[in-house]
């Protein structure tokens, strides 16, 4: 009973937010604040504190520190990959730099009718080898991508999945937001899909490979 009450609550948010996005005449304007040494861009749009109440408790299952509270040194670097949402248990690809050594885990979804373990492991190196993956997912654009609020269009689905990306570098912190990237035309949502499919490609993650919907 507690699985199904949660999943039709998240499944209300997921479309509630999506129809606000449909609705919206102007775009959300991202909020630049500082916070200490690092600067904090964050949406200012009603996805944001939804969602992020469900990856907060993810990430506090699995032990992750709180990218949005710490400034990482010199050239190290944290990206995260959080998929999911509606019917679909949350789970995320993690990508760290830290003094020059990378890393990556994937953290499985957690349900509510299961003993709360942490599945979670560690990732072996990606095919193409570090710098080439980053290289890649750089290109296809992870780091530059617009929050989706800013874009117009945006079409609602029954049952969708979304993107949340997490980025913390250079003294700043980011976040953005994709709902159901293979229904939508923006070139944007096309890149969405193209990094998730590259971390399927290069890590085996076959929960990120996504193909986009025929319509």
């Amino acid at each position: 009973m507690m699985m199904k009450t949660k999943t039709v609550v998240i499944l209300f948010i997921f479309l509630s937010v999506s129809t606000c996005a449909r609705q919206r005449d102007l775009p959300a304007a991202p909020v630049v604040q500082e916070r200490g040494k690092l600067k904090l861009i964050i949406p200012e749009d009603d996805w944001e504190p939804l969602f992020y109440e469900e990856i907060n408790e993810r990430a506090e299952i699995a032990k992750l520190r709180n990218l949005r509270a710490i400034v990482l040194p010199n050239d190290d670097l944290e990206v995260r990959v959080w998929m999911g949402f509606g019917l679909s248990a949350l789970e995320s690809f993690v990508v760290r730099r830290d003094t020059g050594q990378w890393s990556a885990m994937h953290l499985d979804g957690v349900h509510p009718d299961r003993p709360q373990k942490n599945p979670q492991k560690d990732l072996r190196a990606p095919k193409s080898g570090w710098e080439i993956f980053w290289k890649r997912v750089v290109e296809a654009g992870i780091l530059i991508l617009p929050d989706s609020s800013e874009l117009k269009g945006e079409k609602l689905v029954m049952d969708g999945f979304g993107y949340v990306v997490e980025i913390n570098m250079n003294r700043t912190y980011r976040t953005y937001i994709y709902l159901n990237p293979d229904w939508q035309e923006w070139p944007e949502a096309k890149q969405m899909i193209r990094i998730s499919n590259l971390i399927a490609e290069e890590f085996g993650l076959q929960e990120f490979q996504v193909k986009e919907t025929q319509r």
